[in-house]
């Protein structure tokens, strides 16, 4: 039994059930109903209110509206028959007014109370809405009395209810009044007299809705320790977050992962399976930690999620390129336009342009499941509007542009990214402060941006085919020839521009043994021990000379004083002192004939 009025309260129901003498456990769930509409019965009730009552709309182009549904057994049904007299009890089916549980199950029928008097209607014959309240049916009623309508006000209101529940006759007359000055509508809604069917014999059907999944359908959620990722991890252009094979997470069989920590907005990230990684840790991006605002050390939730998006394009155009963006609320001037703002150097990371359309990836809820999406057009954020938002930004999640560095303890922040509340919305963001979403290049624009370029070179050459060359093979197979290398040189381009390659170390000619081999050339006025343990390269090598690599000092008969390098003569003249390769020490050098040598030998 769907409820549009207090039928929708348990008190009410269990005051109605207590006086019939029958149990008061009833189950309320909330649906979602689209075809029924809640207006007021053409009826003043024994308390002197105008109570609800529900009538039929339209279906389509109308949001599906909230009511409740109470579950109840056939006692419970007789009992509450006998306490609608002004109502009948009618079974609507699931082609008539579609009703979804929060489960996502879609009911083939169910019952509602249609009044018996008709419904109120406004002034232009449509059904007066129940959000129009007591204030608006009850001045209504005494209108068409004849009473004289006094001011408006709840005290008033009050006192109105208060006289029609202490007069029956003028309860009475409401109705007959409201039908003569032609006030009263039917409800549209079928009278169908079938006995109730218990639940287990009424058929449903399942379908997919933006509706909570029951506790039992939601994905299973891991809680883990950070780790960060190592330098040898292949990112393929996103994020990830690395997990042990035997984790439940990497069960879930899908390529991409929510997380969230404790306090601070989720993300999405590419999910890799590794062996090495401990069974109760995560590795994390640190990108990703500054997106959530989370340390090392600290736990996260994660749960498997899907991307959309499609595998040929992945092998045929380029793999994706993310950058992870912090958003901001969008600036006046791109309030309630489907576009965002980008800064330079994030256009320059996606290979996009401005004013190239991009595709913004967003969250889900907590039953996992696809990912939301969205495509807009991305343009270069002025350097008024940036520089504005970091004068206004500041304060705690309570503020209007709140401040990453005092919620989420992170500075520098993630790149900004100004969207409005409705792609907020379409995103799963809702009032989320701070929140965190992917961004990549539209492949399928871009593609279309390079065929453009080349669609007139390509045309002028086909149309010089057409004219040169007679032999029709040759001229069907110079065509696809063209247009096989347009397409290619069209991939080739793309795949420059949005892959970044990842850099790999080069060897270093010959082997480390040769590398390392010290260089002793000739040295005047004593003589130098070759060293026999090769070191390794010195930070200053590239200021000397190259024979100088990989000397040490040389040795100084005498007394010794302290070991000094062997420099260059123009650089013993020009510098004082040089800085030790290895500390921060000072080895002073001193000039030729300055009195300061040892046995007739000039230190430097």
């Amino acid at each position: 039994m769907v409820a549009v009025g207090s039928n929708a309260s348990p008190q009410v129901l269990q005051a109605k059930f207590r006086r019939g003498g029958v149990s008061g456990v009833v189950p309320l769930v909330p649906v979602r109903v689209r075809g029924l509409g809640v207006g007021l019965s053409a009826h003043v009730s024994t308390p002197g209110y105008v109570p609800a009552a529900p009538f039929a709309e339209p279906t389509f182009g109308l949001k599906p509206r909230l009511l409740w549904a109470a579950w109840l057994d056939g006692e419970q049904l007789a009992c509450l028959d006998e306490t609608e007299p002004n109502y009948t009890r009618t079974t609507l089916s699931a082609d008539e007014a579609p009703l979804t549980v929060e489960t996502g199950e879609r009911l083939g029928q169910y019952c509602v109370y249609a009044s018996k008097h008709g419904v109120i209607t406004d002034t232009d014959g449509r059904p007066l809405p129940l959000k129009a309240g007591q204030d608006a049916a009850v001045r209504v009623v005494w209108q068409f009395l004849g009473e004289q309508v006094p001011a408006e006000g709840p005290e008033v209101t009050r006192e109105l209810m208060q006289r029609l529940a202490g007069d029956e006759s003028a309860r009475r007359g409401a109705g007959r009044a409201l039908r003569e000055h032609g006030r009263v509508v039917a409800d549209s809604l079928p009278r169908r007299e079938l006995q109730a069917l218990p639940y287990r014999d009424v058929v449903s059907t399942w379908k997919s809705v933006s509706l909570p999944r029951p506790p039992s359908a939601r994905a299973e959620v891991s809680e883990l320790r950070v780790v960060g990722t190592t330098s040898a991890l292949d990112r393929e252009g996103q994020s990830c977050a690395v997990v042990h094979p035997r984790s439940t997470v990497a069960r879930g069989g899908t390529s991409a992962v929510q997380l969230r920590g404790d306090f601070g907005p989720a993300v999405v990230a590419r999910l890799v399976v590794d062996p090495a990684v401990g069974e109760e840790t995560v590795r994390v991006d640190q990108v990703l930690r500054n997106a959530m605002g989370v340390e090392i050390g600290e736990r996260v939730s994660l749960m498997p999620v899907s991307v959309p998006g499609g595998v040929v394009a992945d092998r045929l155009v380029s793999r994706r390129q993310y950058a992870i963006c912090r958003v901001q609320p969008a600036d006046l001037a791109t309030v309630e336009r489907e576009v965002c703002l980008l800064d330079e150097l994030t256009l320059s990371l996606l290979g996009v342009a401005s004013g190239d359309t991009v595709v913004l990836e967003g969250l889900t809820d907590h039953s996992g499941g696809v990912i939301a999406s969205a495509r807009v057009r991305a343009l270069a954020t002025p350097a008024e509007v940036g520089e504005r938002r970091r004068t206004l930004s500041g304060g705690d999640l309570q503020a209007r542009f709140p401040c990453s560095r005092r919620v989420l303890a992170v500075y520098p922040d993630l790149p900004w990214i100004f969207l409005d509340a409705a792609t907020r919305d379409l995103l799963g963001l809702g009032n989320g402060r701070l929140s965190a979403i992917r961004v990549r290049a539209a492949r399928g624009h871009q593609v279309a941006k390079e065929a453009r370029e080349l669609m007139l070179v390509l045309s002028v050459a086909l149309l010089g085919l057409v004219t040169v060359v007679e032999n029709t093979f040759l001229l069907v197979l110079t065509s696809v020839s063209l247009l096989t290398g347009a397409v290619v040189l069209v991939l080739t381009r793309l795949r420059m521009r949005l892959v970044h390659p990842r850099p790999r170390r080069q060897p270093s000619p010959g082997t480390p043994q040769e590398r390392a081999k010290p260089c002793l050339p000739e040295q005047r006025g004593g003589d130098v021990e070759e060293a026999t343990s090769p070191r390794p390269r010195r930070q200053w090598d590239d200021v000397c000379e190259p024979a100088l690599g990989e000397r040490r000092a040389a040795r100084v008969e005498g007394p010794p004083r302290r070991d000094v390098e062997i420099l260059p003569r123009w650089l013993s003249r020009r510098h004082t002192s040089v800085p030790h390769p290895r500390t921060s020490d000072v080895v002073g050098v001193t000039p030729p004939g300055s009195g300061d040598e040892v046995d007739g030998r000039d230190p430097s």
